[in-house]
């Protein structure tokens, strides 16, 4: 039984999941499978691409979220894992964080490169079905079966020691290089410091 599908962000491929344990890859124009299937231990029932079309997740009853190379099929990194079946998936449109929701009632930000949680759980009182990311990438989204769907602000769910190290650069007026040298930073680097650090969602958590 085929529970998931998406296509390529280049209508070139599909993707599928089914409840035989696997995903697959096919050709949208021919309907030929392109490589090997994607394995799990058990039925895979969420799948996505990310937005430049070179990786695909899977998620699944056996409780992980796993990358593969689009191109290969081959697996990339460590599974994400959660305490109960992956029931929703989705990329952030930078492409740089996925968002996965599981019956065990939490949603999680992960790094998409290194498969590493970014902040805490999000939590719900019931499986989550559905998850989301806004347009610009700075909220999500997840629907829930306790009768409850919640925005959560992206900024403030995770510590990103980007964001951290541009609010201190931005608040002192200083940039600390790598060799410990302190120096002051000129007007159009403040200002371009300032920018970004607007761009990832303002001042960190304290």
């Amino acid at each position: 039984m085929v529970v998931a599908v998406a296509f390529s962000p280049d209508g070139k491929k599909v993707l599928t999941g089914s409840m035989d344990k696997t995903a697959r890859l096919w050709d949208a124009a021919t309907g030929a499978l392109c490589g090997e299937p994607l394995r799990h231990e058990h039925g895979v029932d969420a799948v996505a691409f990310s937005p430049d079309g070179k990786t695909v997740l899977t998620g699944s009853y056996d409780q992980t979220a796993r990358f593969w190379n689009a191109l290969t099929g081959a697996p990339r990194g460590e599974p994400l894992w959660h305490e109960g079946i992956v029931l929703a998936l989705a990329f952030s449109p930078d492409g740089r964080t996925v968002l996965t929701g599981s019956n065990d009632a939490t949603a999680r930000l992960w790094d998409a490169a290194t498969g590493a949680p970014r902040g805490e759980p999000l939590r719900h009182r019931g499986l989550i079905h559905a998850v989301a990311f806004s347009p610009d990438g700075n909220t999500v989204l997840t629907g829930s079966a306790d009768g409850i769907a919640r925005l959560w602000n992206v900024s403030q769910c995770i510590d990103d020691p980007e964001r951290i190290r541009l609010w201190v650069e931005v608040n002192t007026g200083r940039h600390a290089a790598p060799d410990g040298t302190i120096r002051r930073l000129p007007l159009d680097e403040w200002l371009d410091r300032r920018q970004r650090l607007a761009e990832l969602g303002g001042p960190p958590l304290r």
